[in-house]
């Protein structure tokens, strides 16, 4: 195991929460534990573990068959810390010999686990004349067409794993000289019979190589950008995927009602209730005000949680209005772009609380503020 290599698996490693090892060493099919490994190791020194710690961990071993995954538990039981399971690991890893080709694969495990270290952008494939979608009966085999393909145009290594009923893969660059260029990893994540992809930043000059590889792995015409994109990958596919379904209509594809919304019924007759003569009428100005309101919110933006974008940008050519406040604009009637921007860490939950601030200014204002940063508007 090179110097490199050695430097990525840390990084991957230490990227890590201690309870998310557990899963990624039962995906990570090329390291095993053997016991001469665990002999080779000398845990007794390292760790400081007893004789006996070192026979429960022999016979967890013995009893998982070699299972990384097992010999993490044990050794959490026993005491170890985090930082000596990770120098640990990579001992472990240069003893058996492990490549640039597995770390990638670590790799690509890891971003499945956290994909919001990335930045995504969702992209829309254009089949063409025909709308039906290729049966994909073998990801292996569409992952070897990918990459054959793109091997034409690009020195690279290339991962790939169905995780979460899509099918996931991992472009690593190498140079001229066959090192791999450090950082510099593309992501891309497909839905099969879907017409979307989403896929993390990637330069222009490997974009067009990519994506021609992907035109003819999908067998279709082009790819167009939906300006989307943002850090919360289920919250893009989400968008994507069932944009039709969103707002109001997300409880229906979330199956949240009890009636067919086609099927037209009679109510039935509700009996009317005594009137309380004791009981004290008042009257609030703005109930039936707020009340239209929030129908009127919850018709739009639906009662379930909103995906997540951090950044929301309107693009718009207008001519400038308010004539009397700048009389000097109405002399010229050419129009300007302009660009209204929003981030935040919510962007539509906050909008959805600024929708309401018609009738309580006060207290949708700071719940606004809790979501968006101030607007940056700019004009060109």
């Amino acid at each position: 195991m090179s110097h490199n290599n050695l430097i990525s698996l840390k990084k991957i490693l230490n990227s890590l929460k201690t309870d998310q090892f557990s899963y990624i060493f039962e995906s990570w099919d090329c390291f095993t534990i053997t016991t001469n490994l665990v002999e080779k190791l000398n845990l007794g020194i390292t760790l400081g573990l007893s004789s006996d710690a070192l026979n429960r961990v022999n016979t967890s071993l013995s009893a998982s068959a070699g299972n990384a995954a097992t010999f993490h538990d044990t050794l959490i039981k026993e005491g170890a810390r985090r930082k000596q399971i990770i120098d640990l690991i990579c001992e472990a890893c240069k003893v058996q010999g492990i490549h640039k080709k597995d770390i990638a694969d670590l790799d690509l495990l890891r971003t499945q686990v956290h994909p919001e270290k990335k930045t995504w952008s969702v992209f829309q494939v254009v089949r063409g004349d025909h709308d039906e979608w290729t049966e994909i009966t073998d990801p292996e085999a569409l992952c070897e067409k990918f990459g054959a393909q793109l091997s034409l145009h690009i020195n690279h290594d290339l991962s790939m794993r169905v995780y979460g009923r899509a099918i996931w893969l991992r472009i690593g660059f190498k140079s001229k000289t066959g090192s791999m260029r450090r950082n510099n990893a593309v992501f891309i994540v497909f839905h099969p019979h879907s017409p979307y992809l989403v896929t993390t930043p990637m330069r222009k000059k490997d974009k067009e190589a990519i994506f021609q590889a992907l035109l003819d792995m999908l067998d279709a015409t082009d790819i167009q950008e939906c300006f989307l994109s943002g850090k919360n990958l289920e919250s893009l596919q989400e968008l994507s995927l069932d944009k039709h379904s969103q707002g109001g209509f997300s409880k229906y594809r979330l199956n949240q009602v009890d009636q067919n919304p086609l099927i037209r019924t009679r109510g039935k007759k509700r009996k009317g209730s005594v009137l309380d003569d004791s009981c004290s009428f008042t009257s609030n100005e703005n109930l039936d005000e707020s009340r239209r309101q929030q129908n009127m919110t919850d018709d739009v933006f639906g009662c379930n949680p909103q995906p997540k974008l951090q950044k929301l940008e309107y693009k718009m050519k207008t001519r400038l209005r308010g004539s009397s406040f700048a009389p000097s604009s109405d002399i010229s009637k050419v129009p300007f772009r302009c660009n209204v921007q929003f981030e935040g860490v919510s962007v539509i939950d906050g909008i959805k609380e600024l929708s309401q601030a018609v009738w309580s200014p006060c207290h949708c204002l700071i719940l606004w503020l809790k979501y968006i940063q101030w607007p940056k508007i700019g004009f060109c």
